[in-house]
């Protein structure tokens, strides 16, 4: 009897621990899940595989799950789901919107799926032209009243960075199903039935490490991979008919072209290592030097605005002559930054609303580190810098700002999620 209420002392026993071993996995493995979904959501691996299928075409429901609660009814408006008709002109549709009262609003999301580069286009009106990065097509955005519209049906999948150019180029890095870096050029062909166009495609063969395109011509900078170093070559938008600039010596660089007339080379920036800037005319001569080196040239004129990362905290200098140097009261990288147009000195910037830490440059570079950030307008020959725009509501790391030529819009990434994201600079 004994052994037999042993035996059912040790069975209940049993029981119970294997209750409280089954509670403590089931919590163990919700709060990894919830620690897996968080991190995907921060890499944009949470956004939803666009649809190709629907009553409306694909367009139009990827639009509206791409865009934040505040801009739905406009888009729905806008894409004649309910107020608009959709051959109202650009002006008209801005005019019923302000009348309407339903703009965007001053900051506001214009995609949520992940895109793979951005850039204001020259026209008549304010355009910001960007292409996804799962499908590569492109899109265009109208900041003045929320309309977007898919441009393109050729499919080019894994796009990891796009350069935008005008004349309806864009070029697009991919990877292809060998997991081998793909660099494609592509032209926007004419518009079909269905309100799409073929985007004419070519491969770039040139092994490449780094380029840029034109603000004023179809052109491209490419950093083609040489035995020793790289060639800084001058191409028609395919790539094809290079001129050779210069020859580089061996290192990593990116290339900047802010003007037809100015050409700059950058040393990859990594914390605490010396970075140099060179400047390629009919020779290369140095610009500027510093730890973990980032710079922002003037498309305008000489003044530059450099950032530097010494390992421990990041500083960030205007240079509006030659000769001067200037510390502004902000700390920044000089990627987060953008200068309005036309001749004056002023600037704005994301900053960091809280110490980013040592090394933050190579942790941001991994994406291991991402900063909350705020709106501040920068006067480079003044050495002035005052919060501009708060970000409630959203934690938005910037990155790859732009600004239209009217210096009415800002938009801009948000290295999350690289949603992206537009900001009006008026309060009106």
């Amino acid at each position: 009897m004994n052994h037999e209420k042993i035996f059912r002392y040790i069975g209940i026993t049993a029981i119970v621990l294997l209750f409280f071993g089954l509670g403590g996995w089931y919590l163990f493995l919700r709060g990894q899940t919830a620690s897996v979904e968080s991190a995907s959501a921060a890499r944009g691996f949470s956004v939803g595989i666009p649809a190709f299928l629907g009553s409306r075409g694909s367009t139009a429901a990827n639009i509206e799950s791409g865009t934040g609660k505040s801009g739905a009814s406009t888009f729905s408006k806008i894409l004649g789901l309910g107020g608009l008709r959709s051959d109202a002109t650009d002006e008209e549709k801005g005019d019923s919107a302000r009348a309407n009262d339903t703009r965007p609003p001053r900051l506001w999301r214009a995609s949520n799926i992940p895109v793979a580069g951005i850039s204001f286009t020259n026209s008549s009106t304010t355009n910001l032209r960007y292409v996804e990065r799962s499908t590569g097509h492109v899109f265009d955005v109208n900041p003045v009243t929320g309309n977007v519209v898919r441009k393109t049906n050729t499919l080019t999948p894994r796009v990891y960075e796009a350069h935008i150019g005008p004349f309806d180029t864009v070029v697009e890095r991919a990877l292809n199903e060998s997991d081998v870096v793909q660099t494609i050029a592509g032209k926007i062909g004419t518009t079909t039935k269905d309100g799409l166009a073929q985007l004419n495609m070519k491969e770039i063969g040139t092994p490449l490490s780094a380029l840029a395109s034109s603000r004023s011509t179809s052109d491209l900078l490419i950093l083609a991979d040489a035995s020793v170093g790289s060639r800084l070559l001058r191409t028609k938008w395919d790539g094809t008919a290079p001129k050779q600039l210069a020859t580089i010596p061996a290192g990593e660089f990116t290339v900047l072209w802010p003007s037809e007339s100015r050409i700059i080379l950058l040393e990859s920036p990594a914390s605490g290592l010396m970075g140099s800037a060179l400047t390629v005319t009919t020779t290369i001569t140095p610009l500027v030097r510093g730890f973990g080196l980032m710079i922002l040239p003037h498309p305008s004129h000489t003044a530059l605005l450099y950032s530097t990362d010494d390992g421990r905290t990041i500083s960030l200098f205007a240079r509006p002559a030659q000769s001067s140097v200037i510390t502004l009261p902000i700390r920044t990288v000089a990627e987060k930054c953008v200068w309005t147009p036309g001749k004056n000195s002023i600037a704005f910037c994301a900053v960091p609303q809280a110490d980013p830490g040592a090394l933050f440059v190579d942790r941001w570079y991994r994406g291991e580190a991402h900063t909350e950030d705020a709106w501040y307008r920068v006067d480079a020959g003044a050495g002035t810098a005052e919060k501009y725009f708060s970000i409630d509501g959203a934690a938005i790391d910037v990155e790859h700002p732009v600004m239209d030529d009217r210096g009415e819009y800002i938009a801009f990434m948000n290295a999350r999620d690289k949603s992206l994201w537009i900001l009006r600079v008026s309060e009106k």
